[in-house]
């Protein structure tokens, strides 16, 4: 037989440290969460959030924020502690664009989420060896298409009126449910308006389905195009415009389904593990 160990108490400062950022604020403009159709998974919803979570009220939108490998993984609890795991994921980040309309200049931005990411091998001039890959930290800038989205959002809503959100990053830490985050940051989005109705099934902007889902980019090949130039060479294809197409599943179609299976656990972990019901 085995007996378990007892726990090593916890370094206080490291603790402090976590604590610290679990209690950062995560702010984005309203209509930066209400209007973007993304394609993040859960684990790339929270590391976007995580670096939200480090820029600073008066902070210049080209500050560079170090991504602590060690500290998301401590914040998120993620399963996946492996240095390769998160440099997919921020690949995958990395790769992904989506698209903001600005409705006052009718203007459609196609965005990237971040300018660079870079990954670091060492840290103050010393390589970090593999046997700590956990400790291996990144460098990210914010793309300049976001900027107007997360910074100076206080000093917007003063001088005109335009609304943003706050929440402290532990609210959506521990959410587990491929949902929870973006409906947690829709609610979040109206909670100073009072009652707000969404649509169910109608496939309108306002049908909570289209508002909630993970969108997939999909583009679109020209049909009237011809196979070949006039040499005989294979033509190269030409594309019509991006859709960015929600990803629906088809039981949604049944209220019963989408509240079981959507509703209900979405509803118990905001309840559960955010600051608001």
């Amino acid at each position: 037989s085995m007996s378990p160990k007892p726990k090593k108490p916890a370094d206080k400062k490291q603790m402090t440290e976590l604590e610290r950022a679990r209690k950062q604020n995560v702010a984005k403009r309203n209509d930066m969460i209400q209007k973007s159709k993304k394609s993040l998974s859960i684990v790339e919803n929270k590391a976007v959030s995580y670096i939200f979570s480090k820029v600073k009220p008066d902070d210049d939108p080209d500050t560079i924020y170090t991504f602590d490998c060690q500290e998301f993984y401590r914040l998120l609890r993620w399963k996946k502690e492996s240095y390769t795991d998160l440099r997919g994921m921020l690949y995958s980040i990395a790769s992904q664009t989506f698209g903001i309309v600005d409705e006052e200049t009718g203007t459609e931005k196609i965005v990237h989420w971040f300018n660079t990411i870079h990954l670091k091998m060492s840290k103050n001039g010393k390589i970090i060896s593999d046997s700590k890959l956990p400790g291996r930290y990144v460098e990210i800038k914010i793309h300049e298409d976001l900027m107007e989205y997360v910074f100076g959002l206080e000093q917007q809503r003063r001088e005109n009126n335009i609304f943003y959100s706050a929440y402290q990053l532990q609210n959506v830490s521990m959410l587990t449910h491929t949902y929870s985050q973006n409906m947690y940051e829709l609610l979040k989005s109206y909670e100073n308006i009072g009652k707000w109705k969404f649509e169910y099934g109608t496939g309108t902007e306002n049908d909570i389905q289209m508002r909630i889902a993970v969108y997939t980019q999909e583009m679109e090949p020209h049909d009237n195009a011809p196979a070949k130039n006039k040499g005989g060479r294979k033509r190269r294809k030409v594309y019509g415009a991006a859709k960015l197409v929600p990803i629906i599943p088809s039981s949604w179609s049944t209220f019963h389904f989408f509240e079981r299976d959507v509703l209900k656990p979405v509803m118990k972990e905001i309840n559960t593990y955010t600051d608001i019901e």
